[in-house]
């Protein structure tokens, strides 16, 4: 299914996350074995693979859950993983379980972290996460907001927060997050991250009902907890 849609030149990080759609991720939920899965196929230029993911139950009830695009990586471009269209709540079986920090969000993250390396992109639309959304619109910095601190527990230390698309070709609102290249990017980055986490609990420590998740967050980074 993957032969021909995925070039032989295909990152192969990219390669195995779309291999792992195919094969499906199980997911244990409260003891049911449910699982995510997708077929690929082209996207609008070489090189990029579209998925659309559903999540099935063990009773055979389906439900979209997002879907994904990724693009293989040449040259001078980089690979990089773009998540969007969540469904922010997911239907099994007459229950409603929502996405956000959910075991579903979490098995997808950790593909997406393990088939990037460094410098590559993982893109993420915030709209369908209402604690996101709302933190975003505080001026919350990245790594501290609910989706971000997901990322940043996998490894990624610099961020971007697309408010405003430039174009059609953007999509929706996202956060945009990369891994370190190596260990200097990584202490630089790191100080950069203090500097701001540290000026946003000077401004913000006073607001734990407005935003006391994301000052729990920041100072989890800050003390190396994740």
């Amino acid at each position: 299914m993957v032969s021909g849609i995925v070039p032989e030149w295909c990152y192969h990080g990219i390669s195995s996350m779309v291999e792992s759609f195919v094969g499906g991720l199980h997911v244990d939920l409260d003891g049911e074995d449910v699982i995510i899965a997708g077929s690929p196929r082209r996207g609008r230029f070489a090189g990029e693979i579209y998925v659309r993911l559903d999540v099935r139950s063990s009773h055979g009830h389906i439900q979209h859950l997002a879907d994904v695009l990724l693009f293989c990586g040449r040259g001078f471009y980089r690979p990089w993983v773009e998540i969007y269209n969540v469904s922010n709540v997911v239907g099994l079986d007459g229950r409603s379980l929502e996405l956000a920090g959910s075991k579903l969000e979490a098995s997808i993250l950790d593909l997406a972290s393990s088939s990037l390396g460094p410098g590559h992109s993982l893109y993420v639309e915030y709209i369908w996460d209402q604690t996101t959304l709302r933190e975003v619109s505080l001026g919350v910095p990245a790594p501290a907001t609910r989706l971000g601190f997901e990322l940043w527990r996998r490894g990624f230390m610099w961020f971007k927060v697309w408010y405003y698309p430039e174009g059609f070709m953007e999509g929706s609102e996202k956060i945009q997050a990369e891994k370190p290249l190596d260990e200097n990017h990584a202490r630089r980055l790191m100080v950069e991250i203090a500097n701001e986490l540290e000026s946003f609990i000077s401004r913000w420590k006073g607001a734990v009902e407005v935003a006391g998740g994301a000052l729990d967050r920041a100072r989890a980074i800050l003390s190396g907890v994740s």
